[in-house]
């Protein structure tokens, strides 16, 4: 990952927060600020809770987040016939919606904050790779169809040279810039109930008094984070 660099990734990038450097309380510590620990945090803190997200880089959104496509789908990458095999269609249909609630989520919070972060719809089209077998789009879109999942046929995928095809194509998809959604994400936790401390390694998480109180260890000696559990 550190050998390639993502089409996201160019200024303005989020910036570096100071270290933790002292001994602090909250209502909930999260470990990681990629869009995952983020999203928490800005729940958390929305609802009341005093959080603190720690980060080890020396910037949010520097790992797996900050390379990501920037496509918002609810078209499982693992192929809704691997996961219906294993989980049963009930448990696809639930995979589906609530992927379909985080685009709606993002959308909603882009709206509800007027985040710049290049936001918008646009359809997925799903098609056939060198290896696949010619009968998994129709698989796919026979499991998405029953499932919930708007699938409709095309003979080819429109957006790409005419030798791709057929592909199934799925509306209602999201695509944005996440890093500029992020960075925005960030300043509100700040201004709100919430901090952010990067180049913060944790290093263990113990249990004080079992059920109630709990502390991390981080990458400094005599620096704790405490916190209600």
């Amino acid at each position: 990952m550190s050998s390639t660099q993502s089409v996201w990734s160019v200024p303005p990038l989020p910036r570096a927060f100071d270290h933790l450097d002292a001994n602090r309380t909250c209502d909930v510590c999260i470990v990681g600020a990629g869009i995952a620990g983020l999203t928490t945090a800005y729940q958390l803190a929305r609802e009341g809770a005093t959080v603190i997200v720690l980060e080890a880089n020396k910037q949010i959104c520097s790992g797996e987040t900050g390379h990501t496509t920037a496509h918002l789908s609810n078209v499982l990458d693992d192929r809704f016939k691997h996961l219906s095999g294993i989980r049963g269609e009930d448990a696809v249909r639930l995979m589906i919606e609530s992927h379909r609630y985080a685009i709606d989520f993002i959308e909603e919070t882009v709206r509800q904050h007027d985040i710049d972060c290049d936001f918008r719809r646009l359809e997925g089209h799903l098609f056939l790779g060198a290896k696949d077998k010619p009968d998994t789009l129709k698989d796919e879109q026979a499991i998405a169809s029953r499932c919930g999942l708007q699938a409709q046929w095309l003979d080819k995928v429109p957006v790409l040279d005419a030798k791709y095809g057929p592909c199934v194509r799925f509306p209602d998809q999201g695509q944005f810039h996440p890093l500029k959604y992020l960075k925005a994400l960030a300043s509100i936790i700040n201004q709100g109930k919430g901090s952010i401390h990067t180049d913060t390694m944790v290093e263990r998480i113990a249990i004080v008094e079992p059920g109630r109180r709990w502390k991390i260890d981080l990458d400094v000696d005599d620096r704790l984070i405490g916190g209600a559990g």
